[in-house]
């Protein structure tokens, strides 16, 4: 892997709380998003089949619970692939599955 660069892309004025910018960074799209002043940014591009995430859904998932029992969590925290749904932890870039 590279080494880490910072790429200033746009100011935090222009981005403001519950906005998404797309990007482009070294020829790579890269998706931003600002939840309650926190950034987060992610390669604009699902894994599964490339659809653009800057256009995905933001929510929480369910948390392991006890049978019977639905635990809904982490909201604010899970980016959403809007094709098929796939969950991504945005403040790590893992995927919930």
């Amino acid at each position: 892997m590279g080494e880490l660069k910072h790429v200033p892309v746009c100011s935090i004025e222009d981005l403001q709380s519950g906005q998404r910018k797309l990007v482009k960074v070294d020829g790579t799209e890269i998706a931003i998003f600002n939840l309650k002043g926190q950034l987060y940014a992610v390669r604009n591009k699902c894994p599964h089949q490339g659809v653009s995430m800057v256009y995905g859904s933001i929510d929480g998932t369910m948390l392991p619970s006890d049978p019977h029992t639905y635990d809904y969590g982490r909201h604010n925290e899970i980016l959403r692939c809007p094709l098929h749904g796939w969950g991504f932890d945005l403040k790590t870039g893992e995927s919930l599955f």
